[in-house]
């Protein structure tokens, strides 16, 4: 007993149905005479006259340009740092980016 299955959805050779045929063939009529209407009507009206118009006179000028932008950054490694010995920093005895001297307290 054998199960025999056919293929609806094929339709003809090339693989188009009746009905797809029936859209594409309208589609592409409609396609046609909706052009040949667009000439027909985009020629001038009113005997040739010409409309008003503003004409403006452009020259260069220089614009400064800004840009502004959102962002995060993120180091490319992480870095933890730790005391070499216990305690808490009471008082800091230097100034920053000044030349330090050796054997001088930096804080208590």
């Amino acid at each position: 007993m054998g199960v025999r299955v056919i293929n609806q959805a094929r339709g003809n050779k090339d693989g188009l149905g009746s009905s797809k045929k029936i859209v594409l063939a309208l589609t592409a009529a409609l396609t046609l005479i909706s052009c040949s209407k667009g000439e027909q009507q985009a020629a001038p009206q009113g005997g040739g006259q010409a409309m008003p118009v503003t004409v403006l006179t452009l020259e260069p000028t220089s614009v400064p340009v800004s840009v502004e932008s959102v962002a995060q950054t993120e180091g490319a490694r992480e870095v933890e740092i730790r005391p070499r010995v216990g305690g808490i920093l009471l008082k800091r005895l230097y100034e920053e980016a000044l030349p330090s001297r050796k054997a001088k307290c930096c804080s208590r």
